[in-house]
């Protein structure tokens, strides 16, 4: 028995000394749910390092809806170049990485806002990835 208790120790302090597990990055905004019909839920990620950043960027939608899911390399240093998915009705934004959230944090803002779809296409709402 006390074979099994050393090696289960020595188990667990290896992976805690190695770090442990690798756990991917998520960052997430709250709901939005669009005011009328014309309206829809976009979702955009920039990347503010200096390094290339992966996300997957997806809408999860309230009551079964789908939205976009994209996955996209961020160059660094420009701002013009972003991730973007879209959702026509209520939903959230879900960004994941292979970074660590602490990383993923420092490394993208996202941004979720619902706009109209016609002219005079107003944003309506704004609200952060956290």
């Amino acid at each position: 028995m006390r074979k099994v208790w050393r090696g289960i120790t020595t188990a667990v302090l290896g992976l805690t000394l190695s770090g442990g597990v690798a756990r991917a990055g998520t960052l997430t905004t709250p709901l939005i749910a669009p005011p009328a019909p014309q309206y829809a839920n976009d979702c955009y990620v920039i990347n503010v390092s200096n390094q290339p950043v992966t996300v997957t960027v997806k809408m999860v939608g309230l009551f079964g809806s789908q939205g976009d899911t994209n996955t996209c390399t961020i160059p660094p240093g420009d701002l013009s170049d972003f991730c973007a998915a879209f959702l026509q009705g209520a939903g959230f934004c879900k960004v994941t990485s292979p970074l660590a959230t602490d990383a993923l944090r420092r490394a993208v803002r996202a941004v979720l806002m619902t706009s109209k779809t016609t002219a005079p296409f107003q944003i309506e709402a704004i609200v952060e990835a956290r």
